[in-house]
């Protein structure tokens, strides 16, 4: 399971309200990309599996090694009773930051970043100073461009040409801020294409339902727009923020065939489709998500026990195409 950009920032509101000021218990990783921060009242679960990356609050943990590896006795070094002061997301894409300060076996206090980037494959969880100088990474990674290893200094992943955000978009400019985006993409590139590549935080699912609203082909190319559906685009994106800004938690779609489906706006795409939405907080809809699926390995007899379908997703992305379809 995949969460967007926009349905990542629903998350971080609601993690905002129980974590900060909290104080870290312990770090565990009961197995391969699956940490568990504990916190003195809440647990905070930070998947980084290929299939499934995404970060909820739940109640309790998963058994732990008894023998924890080296990166999360690193974590635990440096996060032991240090207080959650901030939690972020950098515009509206899907990496989280965390900011912590301990006291803990200090003179003075000492402030902490964790980022956790939630990039299917290339998801990764990262521990820096205050200076954004890196103690360690989960998944090192050695690039001139962007090399993940301790002692360099931590640099986000950036997309080329520099995306979009609905974070500051302006009605009174968005046509021209199109325009100009527009002309850094290939004039043969699909409106789809377009609005996943140049947007922080559009997913597939968001980007066929903007298309849907502004009454555009998906796979039209950018050189066919006119200047009045790039006016129409603009529109549909300034009541995109809107909409986000008003709806307090996720909806989860659900249909008669048992699929379901997160988002953080409504879906006229999936109402189409003969789907109905509940509104809930984001952690109960990621977990209402989560139980679907592994209703779905149930029935297609992957497995037998149904903890370990919602721990490892074997086979997920198959399924989940299955269950939901094309958008």
């Amino acid at each position: 399971m995949q969460i967007d950009g926009l349905t990542l920032s629903k998350v971080v509101l609601e993690l905002r309200g129980f974590l900060m000021n909290q104080r870290v218990n312990k770090v565990f990783m009961p197995s391969e990309g699956r940490f568990y921060f504990t916190f003195f009242r809440d647990t905070l679960l930070v998947s980084l599996l290929n299939d499934a990356s995404y970060l909820q609050m739940v109640p309790t943990k998963e058994d732990s090694p008894f023998f924890p590896p080296a990166f999360v006795m690193l974590l635990r070094k440096y996060l032991k009773g240090a207080a959650c002061t901030d939690i972020s997301q950098l515009r509206h894409d899907r990496i989280i930051r965390i900011d912590f300060l301990s006291h803990f076996e200090e003179a003075e206090p000492k402030e902490y970043i964790v980022y956790i980037e939630l990039m299917g494959r290339n998801s990764n969880l990262i521990l820096c100073e205050k200076s954004g100088k890196i103690l360690d990474v989960y998944r090192r990674k050695a690039s001139p461009q962007r090399g993940l290893l301790p002692q360099n200094t931590y640099v986000p992943f950036s997309k080329n040409p520099p995306p979009l955000s609905l974070v500051e978009w302006d009605i009174l400019k968005g046509s021209e801020l199109l325009e100009e985006e527009i002309r850094l993409f290939p004039s043969d590139l699909p409106i789809f294409a377009f609005l996943e590549r140049g947007f922080d935080g559009f997913g597939h699912q968001t980007s066929a339902e903007i298309c849907y609203r502004a009454d555009l082909a998906p796979e039209r190319s950018l050189s066919a727009l006119s200047r009045t559906e790039i006016e129409n685009l603009n529109l549909v994106l300034s009541s995109l923020r809107e909409e986000l800004s008003n709806t307090p938690g996720l909806y989860l779609w659900e249909s008669d065939e048992k699929a379901c489906v997160l988002s953080a706006i409504r879906m006229q795409t999936l109402e189409q489709k003969g789907f109905r939405y509940t509104i809930k907080p984001p952690s109960e809809a990621l977990r209402g998500r989560l139980d679907r699926i592994a209703e779905a390995f149930l029935l297609e007899g992957l497995h037998t026990n149904r903890a370990q379908h919602t721990r490892f997703f074997v086979g997920f992305p198959k399924i989940e195409a299955r269950c939901i379809g094309q958008f």
